[in-house]
C-alpha cells in the first residue's frame, strides 16, 4: 500500500541510508504511481522492480462464499504461476541478507520469501508497519488461525514443487519496525524498533509527502472540518444501514463541512460505498498517499476524523504527533468484524493524547449528535 511504501522509505533513510537495497512492489491499483515515480527519482533504492500478479477478488457474497473462495484460489494461483515464470531467473541471480515486508498474510509474499530463502538460507526477515491496524494482529500466528491458509500452503507446495512453510517464516522474523513498537505483541519477533515521526522537514520521507501533494487538489480538506473514513476491514454489504447514519450525521454537520473518504480497497475496485452521496457532499475517491494530506494541513488539530474502524484516524498521532478530534462509531452496530480492532485503537490512542477529551466512541445515533454538538462548542471556544 502507499502507507507501507512511505514507511519503507522512512526506515531505509533512517537506519540504512548508505546500505544498497532493492525495492519489489506487487502491482496494485491501490499504489500511487506518482509516489513510486518520486521514490525512483530520489534514488533511494538500487532498483525498483514491479511484480505483476493477479489480485485477489475483494468481495465475497455470503450466498456464494464457497464459489468465491474457489475463484480467489484460481486467480491467485494463475498469478503465482506467472510470477514463477517471469521472475525466478531474476531472483536466482540475487543474494540478499535481509528482506523487509509488511506481514505474512499475502500468499504472493509468502511465495516470494520462500524462493528468496531457498537461494539465501541465512535470509533474515523483518517487518515494517503497513498501518496501525497491524498492531491488533499481534503475533504473526494470527494468519495461521485460518484453516484455508494452511491448506492453501500445502496446495501451493504441491503445485509449484517447493516447500512452503509459513510457520517457519514466522519463526525467522528478526525485527519489527513500528511507530508504536510496544503495541506489536509477538513471541516470534526478536527486536522491535520505533520508526521516527514523519515531521522532519527536509528529510526524504517528508519531501515525498510534499511531492505527492503537489499534484493533488486538497482544497476540500482545507475548507471542510469533518472527514468520514470507510474502514477496509469489512465488506460493502455491511453498510446497508448507512442511510440512517448519514441522515443523523448530516442533521448536525453542514454538507459543506463534511467530506467522505473511500478506503483504497473500495476505490481501487470502483465499487464505492458512498457513491450515492456524491451529489450531496464531497466524496474523495482518488488514489494517493493520504498521509500527505495530514502533512499539508496546518490546522489538523482542529479537524474531526470519523470512522467505524479505519486505522487512518490514529495516524496523525502515531506518525505526526498531532491531535485532531476522533469519533469512533464502532458501537453503532453498522459494521461487523471491526469492533475489536477499532476498540483496541480507541483505547490506545486515547491513552496517548494529551487532551483525552478529543476522543469519542458514541453508543447511539443520538449520542453521536450530542458528541458533535460538544465538539463544535470546543472548536468555537478555541478559535
Amino acid at each position: 500500500t502507499n502507507g507501507h511504501l512511505i514507511n519503507i522509505v522512512n526506515v531505509k533513510t533512517t537506519f540504512f541510508r548508505n546500505v544498497p537495497a532493492d525495492l519489489y512492489i506487487f502491482e496494485s491499483k491501490r499504489i500511487s504511481k506518482s509516489l513510486v515515480e518520486n521514490i525512483v527519482s530520489n534514488n533511494i533504492f538500487r532498483q525498483v522492480t514491479h511484480i505483476p500478479l493477479t489480485q485477489w477478488t475483494h468481495r465475497i457474497n455470503p450466498k456464494f462464499k464457497i464459489l468465491c473462495r474457489g475463484m480467489n484460489a484460481f486467480t491467485i494461483t494463475r498469478g503465482l504461476l506467472d510470477f514463477r515464470k517471469n521472475f525466478i531467473n531474476t531472483l536466482n541471480s540475487v543474494r540478499y541478507s535481509d528482506v523487509y515486508i509488511n506481514n505474512l498474510g499475502s500468499h504472493n509474499l509468502v511465495l516470494l520469501l520462500t524462493y528468496l530463502q531457498s537461494y539465501n538460507p541465512s535470509l533474515r526477515i523483518h517487518i515494517i508497519e503497513e498501518g496501525a491496524g497491524e498492531y491488533y494482529k499481534g503475533d504473526m500466528k494470527y494468519y495461521m488461525l485460518y484453516s484455508y491458509i494452511r491448506l492453501y500452503d500445502i496446495f501451493l507446495s504441491i503445485l509449484l514443487n517447493i516447500k512452503i512453510n509459513r510457520t517457519e517464516l514466522i519463526q525467522n522474523i528478526e525485527c519489527a519496525y513500528f511507530y508504536i513498537p510496544e503495541l506489536f505483541i509477538s513471541n516470534s519477533v526478536r527486536t522491535k524498533v520505533p520508526i521516527p515521526h514523519l515531521t522532519q522537514k527536509g528529510g526524504v520521507p517528508y519531501n515525498l509527502l510534499v511531492s505527492e501533494i503537489k499534484d493533488i487538489d486538497c482544497s476540500e480538506y482545507i475548507n471542510r472540518s469533518y472527514y468520514y473514513f470507510v474502514s477496509g476491514n469489512g465488506e460493502q454489504n455491511n453498510y446497508e444501514n448507512i442511510d440512517n447514519f448519514m441522515s443523523t450525521l448530516l442533521s448536525v454537520v453542514p454538507k459543506n463541512q463534511l467530506l467522505l473518504k473511500d478506503h483504497p480497497k473500495f476505490s481501487a475496485t470502483n465499487n464505492h460505498v458512498f457513491s450515492k452521496y456524491v451529489s450531496e457532499v464531497y466524496v474523495d475517491q482518488r488514489n494517493y498517499l493520504f498521509e500527505s494530506i495530514y502533512a499539508s494541513l496546518l490546522n489538523l488539530d482542529d479537524k474531526v476524523l470519523i470512522t467505524d474502524g479505519s486505522a487512518v484516524v490514529v495516524h496523525p498521532k502515531y506518525m505526526f504527533n498531532r491531535e485532531p478530534f476522533i469519533i469512533f462509531t464502532f458501537n453503532l452496530g453498522r459494521q461487523i468484524g471491526v469492533t475489536n480492532v477499532a476498540n483496541f485503537l480507541y483505547e490506545d490512542v486515547k491513552s496517548r493524547y494529551s487532551d483525552k477529551t478529543k476522543i469519542y466512541a458514541p453508543t447511539s445515533l443520538e449520542d453521536l449528535k450530542k458528541v458533535i454538538v460538544d465538539i463544535e462548542h470546543i472548536r468555537k471556544s478555541d478559535s
